[in-house]
């Protein structure tokens, strides 16, 4: 069957910069209508020029800034690995030492956001993939793992190149450790904002309880019954904003 000129456009190599144009706006697009509902502007600072690997920066309140790389390929395409700057997945002086992924090095603990674009037709769905500081130590410390099952080794690698090498510098990254968000509110929620109360009934945020269930397993005391609740309750918050499991 002969391809359709959207779909044709959006996988020309020659057509690369125009696709991820658009798919910039549609994510814009997607993450301020997700905070409208909750009832709040979050607020857009967009670069035409890559600053650090970061292709916007969204933030909640005007205080905390959030560096978000993006990536765009086409679902069924072969690409297995990305290249993401360091600073970009490295934790910031604030959670290095709660989350222990890295030695002596921070970075600005952005998030890669992978869009997978599937055409059919005349449209175009969007399925949103993330990647940040906080899902590389739940995976490392196996607060929860991902499906299909990501090789521990590829973990380890990935954090070995990160913490050994700069902020400046870029990692391969597996496309296997992304996390697929449910919806565009969930994946409000993964990148660290406030998200809609029909998804927590309670204040305390995913990342917080995350980050005690660590600080307790790296302390050696991950057979207490407290630890094991509060990793039970850190994978019940992921897996409720992606297809993570236990």
């Amino acid at each position: 069957m002969k391809e359709n000129v959207l779909s044709s456009l959006l996988r020309s190599h020659d057509q690369s910069r125009s696709r991820e144009s658009i798919f910039r706006l549609r994510f814009l697009y997607d993450v301020k209508l997700a905070a409208a509902k909750v009832g709040y502007d979050l607020k857009v600072y967009d670069a035409d020029v890559d600053n650090e690997g970061s292709d916007v920066v969204l933030s909640e309140d005007g205080d905390i800034l959030k560096k978000i790389q993006l990536k765009t390929v086409l679902f069924g395409a072969k690409t297995k690995v990305f290249k993401i700057h360091n600073d970009i997945l490295l934790p910031n002086q604030f959670y290095a030492q709660d989350l222990r992924i890295s030695k002596d090095i921070c970075g600005s603990q952005g998030c890669v956001v992978l869009q997978i674009l599937h055409v059919n037709s005349d449209q175009v769905e969007v399925e949103y993939r993330v990647l940040d500081a906080f899902i590389l130590a739940g995976l490392k410390w196996k607060i929860f793992r991902i499906t299909p099952e990501v090789k521990e080794t590829t973990i380890e690698g990935l954090l070995l190149s990160m913490s050994h090498g700069s902020p400046h510098d870029k990692s391969t990254v597996p496309k296997s450790l992304f996390v697929k968000a449910r919806g565009t509110d969930h994946l409000l929620a993964l990148l660290g904002f406030t998200p809609s109360r029909d998804l927590f009934t309670v204040g305390e945020a995913p990342t917080y309880t995350l980050c005690k269930a660590i600080k307790l397993t790296y302390e050696a005391k991950s057979e207490a019954t407290d630890v094991i609740a509060l990793k039970n309750k850190a994978a019940d918050w992921y897996r409720l904003l992606s297809d993570m499991v236990k």
